[in-house]
């Protein structure tokens, strides 16, 4: 979805963009999730908002809202749509740590400006009818956030990028970034050379392939998905997160529940991994959690388990930018945006437009790149900061 909304953007420019996808368009994390757009961040946000703050920005809601907006203008845009319901999330918090987590972050989201508040019990009946309120300590509700088909989003971009005279080729996988003269000048296929004036890695986790110097600080994480058969009833029409949003879960419109999270009961938390099978040990989990807050799916079938691959950033906040060398000297021609550390729907729109931006006229005119600089992964090793939130409760 990052690759695909700079490539629309690049076109709406007057440029010929050519996307080159390894499998097919959504095959890796861009359509491997539950279709959530949450502006908060889940618990990156604190962390996110003061590197941000040290750049001299405001806050990372000036991008993330952006993004919600961005994909709302594209579910009138694109044909068909891509079945944006803007019905908010609820962060239900189970126990005691997640209660102080959840009351927390919604203080903190709060006074960066997010409309977000703790709902009391009669509310969160409302926002949820079925769900077990005798199982929540206390619920964060965002209004603003929503739901979306990734397919649709990730397809319908592409579609726009050819109506508008880019290219889109599929099955082809990309070696290795080409350079002479002091630049980058294309990239090396499985299906022979390519020339180019600007290449832009919008590759997530696969990124350390293609620029080695990046890997100690960008990490795959196996993150595995599961959906239901179609239910004829309605669990509530927010998406819902708990557990440090560690879990998550919505209903789509034809029915079924989407499912997602307990990478910490993955081999290794699924941390490293490139693999994208799915470990028996954790459909049952996602099966147990929907059944303990939403009774009525008790006799719900899963039908459908998968696994996609995040790319984590170890500071949490992405990389977006050009690409440095390895000694962190400029390397004209090249680009990447990338570590979006598992919310790529409220950063890839935006950070896709910024890059456009940015290839085009040589600064982005919307917002600044500042807080995503790629150079603050260039030499240094950085303990991630994800790790202890990722653990949750």
């Amino acid at each position: 979805m990052l690759g695909a909304s700079a490539a629309y953007h690049l076109a709406l420019a007057g440029m010929r963009p050519l996307v080159i996808e390894a499998n097919a368009p959504a095959w890796g994390a861009s359509g491997r999730n539950a279709g959530m757009a949450l502006a908060g961040l889940g618990g990156h946000f604190d962390r996110v908002t003061r590197l941000v703050h040290a750049s001299g920005t405001r806050s990372i809601l000036d991008y993330t809202t952006r993004s919600l907006d961005m994909l709302e203008a594209w579910d009138a845009e694109l044909p068909g749509g891509i079945e944006w319901d803007r019905f908010g999330s609820l962060d239900l918090a189970v126990d005691d740590v997640e209660e102080a987590h959840v009351r927390s972050m919604a203080a903190l989201q709060a006074d960066a400006g997010l409309e977000v508040r703790v709902v009391d019990r009669t509310e969160l009946a409302e926002l949820a009818p079925g769900l077990a309120i005798d199982q929540v300590r206390a619920a964060k509700w965002t209004p603003g956030d929503a739901k979306l088909n990734p397919f649709r989003l990730c397809y319908g971009l592409l579609e726009r990028v050819r109506v508008l005279g880019g290219t889109v080729v599929t099955g082809v996988r990309v070696d290795r970034l080409l350079a002479g003269g002091g630049r980058v000048t294309g990239v090396a296929t499985s299906h022979g050379e390519v020339a180019s004036g600007s290449v832009l890695l919008a590759t997530n986790a696969w990124t350390p392939s293609l620029a080695p110097h990046l890997a100690a600080n960008l990490t795959p994480i196996r993150e595995t998905v599961c959906v239901t058969e179609m239910l004829p009833f309605s669990i509530g029409a927010p998406g819902f997160e708990t557990n440090q949003c560690n879990e998550y879960w919505r209903q789509m419109r034809s029915g079924e529940v989407v499912i997602g999270g307990f990478a910490v009961a993955d081999e290794g938390m699924g941390i490293g991994s490139y693999s994208t099978r799915v470990r028996s040990s954790i459909p049952p989990l996602l099966a147990r959690l929907l059944e303990r807050l939403h009774p009525a799916l008790s006799d719900a079938r899963i039908i459908r388990c998968w696994a996609g691959l995040l790319d984590f950033a170890s500071l949490e906040i992405p990389m977006a930018g050009p690409l440095p060398a390895e000694d962190g000297t400029p390397l004209p021609g090249a680009y990447v945006a990338a570590g979006l550390t598992g919310h790529g729907h409220p950063y890839a729109p935006v950070l896709g437009l910024l890059m456009a931006e940015l290839i085009v006229s040589g600064a982005p005119s919307t917002l600044p790149l500042a807080p995503f600089d790629p150079g603050r992964y260039i030499g240094v090793v950085h303990a991630p900061t994800w790790l202890e939130p990722f653990l949750g409760s």
